[in-house]
């Protein structure tokens, strides 16, 4: 008898364990940081006081009070790359990918940037792919990318309405022909799963298409001098090309095929990486320089950071 409450309590125990390990996986991982902490915490005040945990300074873009912050609790978003599943669990392929991702940034800092160290090709690569990601799953990227689908979605569901009532032959004869060199067409059903989803959807395709072009192009690490400090933000990577107005409008875009071209990404208050064209050192991939600049070009960088910002900038001081 007592040897069977006894396994009776166990079981229980066992039970009320499992429930636990159940409750807790469906917790897992649910506020989602579409800025890195990792990333973030090169901006972490260096005169934070002694046992207080590092904090950085969050900016409204058009000014205003500073905020103190830990890295941690800064841009995040619930479930942001989290896949509901119809048995009520929870994809967190995205969610994995990115976070490895963004393994060994510090490490990278510490051990070659801050040290103006030639970077191994493979840490090279890694840091164009994190840095691709970092321009695709911002919630600016989000609202931009969903607004011109759920345009394209309109407009599909519009062609399906006055279709409804017209039969096979008449489609068939209505439907424009598919032009050679186009690529693949998109069911209406994809269509829509790429306004919901865009992130999942895109993040895929354009990181397949992006990094080998950042592989390219030349790499280099802006050092800033004493006194001036880059800032960053809540969108990190910007993208700019001084020659786009020049253009017809309708190529006014800022594509990585344009010649003049020029991706940023600051890496901390001192550092921040170029990459752009450079079709005198040939083709392949180029050596990583490390150029010291002004405190006039720090100052245009910044202003850069601040207008791609969607709503927050980040500085590692009281001062904006």
């Amino acid at each position: 008898m007592l040897q069977s409450q006894k396994d009776l309590r166990l079981n229980q125990i066992g039970l009320c364990g499992i429930l636990r390990w159940m409750m807790a996986k469906g917790k897992e991982k649910k506020k989602q940081h579409f800025v890195p902490s990792s990333y973030l915490k090169a901006w972490t005040d260096p005169e934070t006081p002694t046992g207080q945990t590092p904090y950085i300074w969050l900016f409204s873009k058009e000014g205003g009070e500073g905020r103190r912050k830990s890295p941690e609790n800064t841009f995040t978003e619930t479930d942001m790359y989290t896949i509901p599943m119809p048995d009520g669990s929870r994809n967190l392929y995205l969610e994995d990918v990115l976070s490895q991702l963004e393994k060994g940034i510090d490490k990278l800092r510490s051990e070659f940037i801050e040290l103006r160290r030639p970077i191994p090709l493979d840490r090279r690569r890694k840091l164009m792919a994190f840095a691709s990601a970092l321009g695709a799953r911002t919630p600016r990227f989000r609202a931009h990318r969903r607004a011109q689908w759920e345009k394209i979605l309109r407009g599909g569901e519009k062609i399906m309405r006055r279709m409804a009532d017209k039969t096979p032959e008449e489609c068939r004869a209505r439907a424009l022909p598919v032009l050679p060199g186009h690529g693949p067409t998109l069911t209406l059903v994809q269509v829509r799963e790429i306004a919901e989803r865009p992130i999942h959807r895109l993040m895929p395709e354009i990181m397949k298409t992006e990094v080998p072009v950042f592989m390219s192009m030349q790499h280099t690490v802006l050092c800033a001098p004493e006194g001036s400090e880059f800032i960053t933000s809540d969108a990190p990577l910007t993208r700019f090309d001084p020659e786009a107005r020049k253009r017809p409008l309708l190529w006014q875009g800022v594509g990585l095929g344009y010649p003049t071209v020029e991706v940023v990404l600051p890496l901390g208050p001192q550092k921040a990486l170029l990459l752009h064209h450079n079709p005198a050192a040939g083709r392949g991939v180029k050596p990583l320089v490390y150029r010291d600049v002004s405190a006039e070009v720090v100052d245009e960088l910044n202003r850069r950071t601040r207008a791609y910002a969607d709503e927050h900038v980040v500085v590692a001081r009281n001062f904006f």
